[in-house]
């Protein structure tokens, strides 16, 4: 095994052959082709041997390959009411130099870290986090957000918090529902020496 990522009901994992395994929950497809709804022994996930990462979310998967092309796993809405549905595994329309993270986390929006330190968002994304908009809006393909220069980043469904190269910590709160204007992206204290 080379990596391992670990969500609420499953686990995907790389091996150190380029091929990638999950096992756990998969009642929402995250694993693949694999058993109908759970599987203790760790079952292959396609047959391809290219891979260099993985991430897991709630209720599905994402993989880098060498190419630097990101796909995703899982059965997943493509519009906010959740009448169309998409099954993974599906590449991603966007093309990053590399990938440093994926937040895929329980808060139905996924936040994607490319090695230039862009930020990148899918799913039901906050209005905050987009700069734009009232209400909730679907988006099944990634979405570059604010903000550059990002080191490492954390979503919660409040917002999010991260790191820029130059050592300072940024908050994005979520869509306030009693204010308006939206939150900004805004710097937490004058610190420079945060990793």
């Amino acid at each position: 095994w080379a990596k391992v990522a670990a969500s609420y009901k499953h686990c995907v994992a790389l091996k150190r052959d380029g091929t990638i395994w999950g096992w756990g929950d998969n009642s929402n497809q995250q694993l693949g082709d694999g058993p109908k709804f759970i599987t203790n022994a760790p079952v292959q996930m396609g047959q391809a041997t290219t891979w260099t990462a993985v991430y897991a979310g709630n209720g599905h998967s994402y993989a880098v390959n060498r190419q630097g092309e990101i796909w995703k796993w899982g059965k997943f809405a493509t519009d906010i009411y959740q009448r169309k549905m998409e099954e993974g595994p599906v590449k991603l329309n966007v093309k990053v130099p590399g990938v440093r993270s994926v937040s895929a986390g329980d808060n139905n929006f996924d936040l994607i870290l490319d090695t230039d330190g862009n930020l990148w968002g899918l799913g039901l994304i906050p209005p905050a986090l987009r700069g734009e908009g009232y209400g909730m809006e679907y988006f099944s393909e990634p979405r570059r957000l604010g903000g550059s220069n990002w080191l490492a980043v954390s979503c919660s469904w409040q917002g999010l918090l991260g790191v820029k190269t130059d050592g300072t910590l940024w908050l994005q709160r979520s869509r306030d529902f009693y204010n308006w204007p939206l939150p900004k992206l805004a710097q937490l204290g004058k610190r420079t020496d945060w990793i």
